[in-house]
């Protein structure tokens, strides 16, 4: 059979995993991308997005290729394009529908009540999708963990299927399907090692995850060394990343793999990589074999720097010490350290701020990522929110709906209808630390110059957080990006321009 998943914004690596896994039984599979130029999540522009809308021509491009199956992988934050999406193709067939993905699996009751929606998939959904697919002939009459199916009227319901433990069981993710359509993707190659996450942070979705996985299995796995090591060895042969991006949720949590995979990474790939750790899974030992192996940037979420704050709020439970001793032993081995700070947090403000802009001076990362808090379904920090006045009922709704405000970054015409001035100021300031001395960050603290009477245009930060990628190595990876994107959409503006030249001339 021939399934169709549509995409928008990124690269998908589950969508990735599913059409390896279809290819291996001899079914086919298709990509529908829609780059959403000037409609994404941080960058709106009405007016330039109306003119480059492509989605009635991937509606035509879905509908052409006649699938038996059309299928979406969906985060929060591209819940609502998905939804719209799914609506016009009904409008022009009667193609069955399934939505899978974090934002389903935490209000599958929600999603499932869209009429243009026929299927929903919970947890992890490899197992589930295939046994869907190998019992088609009999849908929607089946009953398969994980997959609840719309029949006769009803909502045939059942709870998510056992975790997969064996992660080198599943092939490599098809790569291809994205390439293809982007290539300048391959540029910067992602990849994940393990599944799961230590930590149950209460504003992240893992948070969510682990409740709803109760039971069913270990909840954080990791794939053998030699497996990754294949996966990597292969890419680099066949794409030449000039980088991987390790997902992981914390990729340093095991030092026994860690040290096996330093040893065989060095000698076997060698590509500079990003990953991801914790504060308190970061030493000299790990900052060590990091370097060994190539780690070109270190990425931990600090979000706060009020201990109360993460450990009442949070559900993070380091020190800021610990915090200190990690980037110290990243800056003694000469490892560049990225760290993430969240502004809106409940009982947090503008005191908050300014101790975080002298604590990051001290500990002096090479650059801090600032985003605004965004609130994802059936998470903890939603209670606190709601305890803290900052949200009401009526948000929690727009929350499953993917409709509250779902950027997090700093946006060109971004909806951001919570983000305070403080936001702005305060993320403007922290993009100055890297560049700026030492003694220079002291001096506008101890003259309290906080910018509170003047708002920083968007560009400036903007400018400063380019400037510090540019400053960590990341300038040829993005210029080539960039020209990937800008290629894409002059295919795009060529293509709708065609099109629309031929409706012209037909109506003539």
């Amino acid at each position: 059979m021939k399934v169709t998943f549509v995409q928008s914004e990124n690269e998908s690596l589950a969508v990735e995993y599913f059409s390896a896994l279809l290819k291996s039984r001899g079914h086919s599979v298709d990509l529908a991308y829609d780059s959403r130029y000037f409609a994404r999540t941080a960058v709106r522009m009405p007016a330039l997005a109306r003119a480059f809308d492509t989605r009635e021509m991937l509606v035509e491009q879905i509908v052409d290729g006649r699938p038996d199956l059309v299928g979406f992988s969906v985060m929060t934050s591209g819940y609502q394009w998905a939804i719209d999406m799914a609506r016009r193709i009904k409008r022009v067939c009667d193609t069955p529908i399934i939505l899978g993905g974090v934002h389903v699996s935490s209000v599958p009751e929600v999603v499932v009540s869209e009429e243009a929606v026929d299927v929903v998939c919970l947890g992890e959904g490899e197992r589930s999708f295939l046994s869907l697919i190998d019992q088609f002939e009999r849908y929607p009459d089946v009953d398969i963990p994980g997959i609840w199916v719309k029949s006769d009227g009803e909502i045939r319901r059942s709870e998510p299927g056992q975790m997969i433990t064996d992660l080198d069981s599943l092939p490599f993710p098809d790569k291809s399907l994205f390439y293809e359509k982007l290539p300048w993707l391959s540029r910067g190659y992602l990849i994940m090692t393990s599944r799961g996450c230590p930590y149950s942070c209460t504003f992240c979705s893992n948070d969510m995850l682990r409740r709803l996985l109760k039971g069913k299995g270990r909840y954080v796995r990791r794939r053998s060394v030699q497996n990754v090591i294949e996966e990597m060895s292969l890419a680099k042969e066949r794409f030449g990343p000039s980088r991987f991006n390790i997902l992981d949720d914390c990729f340093t949590s095991d030092k026994t793999w860690l040290r096996e995979f330093s040893d065989r990474y060095e000698k076997d790939v060698s590509v500079p990589f990003i990953a991801v750790s914790h504060p308190t899974m970061v030493d000299d030992e790990v900052a060590a074999m990091l370097v060994k192996a190539n780690c070109s940037i270190l990425l931990l979420g600090v979000q706060s720097t009020s201990e109360a704050t993460r450990r009442e709020i949070l559900n993070r439970k380091e020190t800021n010490e610990q915090i200190k001793e990690a980037a110290e032993a990243c800056h003694r081995h000469g490892l560049k350290l990225s760290l993430d700070h969240i502004f809106g947090i409940p009982r947090e403000g503008v005191e908050d701020y300014r101790r975080a802009f002298s604590f990051y001076n001290e500990i002096r990362p090479d650059t801090i990522n600032t985003y605004w808090l965004v609130y994802f379904p059936k998470t903890t920090i939603i209670e606190h929110a709601l305890n803290a006045g900052i949200l009401n009922p009526g948000d929690v709704d727009l929350i499953n709906r993917g409709e509250l405000d779902v950027a997090m970054n700093i946006g060109i015409g971004s909806e951001g209808r919570q983000k305070s001035n403080e936001f702005f100021n305060y993320a403007f300031l922290f993009a100055l630390v890297p560049f700026l001395p030492k003694r220079a960050i002291e001096f506008l603290i101890k003259r309290k110059m906080y910018l509170d009477r003047w708002n920083p245009p968007i560009v400036l930060t903007l400018t400063l957080r380019v400037l510090s990628l540019m400053k960590l190595g990341l300038w040829k990876v993005y210029w080539q990006t960039a020209t990937g994107i800008l290629i894409g959409f002059l295919r795009v503006a060529l293509l709708m321009a065609k099109r629309r030249a031929i409706r012209f001339a037909s109506v003539e």
